[in-house]
């Protein structure tokens, strides 16, 4: 199955390429089709970005702290 994969990917690469320099305007249909076999076998995935936090321990620290209170003050609880 891996080979097959990588085959797959390799042609509808070949396919893409020859497309993107070669194009007639009756080449749509076939170039759809390229696109989508080359989603299913992964060619198009989505990117995710991830956000990295870059505060300090101290700046989480307090946040935590000042939430804490926030929640104690309101239920009656004191901190010592």
């Amino acid at each position: 199955m891996v080979a097959s994969s990588l085959s797959d990917r390799e042609r509808v690469l070949d396919k893409l390429r020859y497309f993107m320099d070669h194009a007639e305007p009756s080449d749509g249909s076939k170039t759809r089709a390229t696109e989508l076999l080359g989603k299913s076998v992964g060619l198009s995935k989505e990117v995710q970005v991830k956000e990295i936090d870059t505060r300090t321990p101290q700046e989480i620290t307090a946040e935590l702290e000042e939430r804490l209170a926030a929640l104690l003050g309101e239920s009656g609880f004191m901190l010592n």
